[in-house]
């Protein structure tokens, strides 16, 4: 069973007011808002059996105007970051607004136990010429469900701030 989205919001722990002034209860699941934008310019990656290396090189979007201005490109998104308890987990899902745009939002699970910003791939393909994104602009879905674990999370991410 998911979650209601009032639910949902109390594990968004943000410190950052103005990303509590844009979270938007939406049913089963919060919109939450973009806090920084990078733009990959090239990673590296091991994928182990425990644990993952990457080593990601990227440049920081600054807002011009209120107003991130992307290029076609793959970028990380990061969102508000979360306190998801013991038993929980979660899913970031895309805005259909970006996928009227012709752009990608790749979102994950979030797993029992975790805390930290939450991070996005988003790529923008060639066909899209420019795109504006207003600072704190609602960009994904979370929903939640309850699973019955005593799993908690601990792996390289936990308590990242990206």
């Amino acid at each position: 069973m998911f979650l209601p989205a009032e639910a949902i919001a109390r594990f968004i722990v943000d410190p950052d007011e103005e990303v509590k002034k844009k979270i938007k209860l939406c049913g089963s699941s919060v919109e939450v808002p973009v806090k920084k934008i990078y733009r990959l310019e090239s990673t590296e990656g091991t994928l182990k059996w425990r644990g993952t290396c990457i080593g990601w090189q990227s440049t920081s979007i600054s807002p011009i105007d209120e107003f991130y201005v992307l290029s076609p490109g793959y970028y990380i998104l990061v969102l508000p970051r979360v306190k998801f308890p013991i038993g929980v987990e979660g899913l970031i899902l895309p805005r259909s607004s970006l996928l009227r745009l012709g752009v990608t939002l790749h979102g994950t699970k979030i797993d029992s136990g975790f805390e930290g910003d939450l991070a996005v791939l988003m790529i923008v393909p060639p066909i899209v010429k420019k795109l504006r994104i207003e600072k704190y602009c609602r960009i994904a879905h979370i929903i939640a469900w309850i699973v019955e674990t005593e799993y908690k999370y601990e792996g390289t991410y936990q308590g990242s701030t990206l």
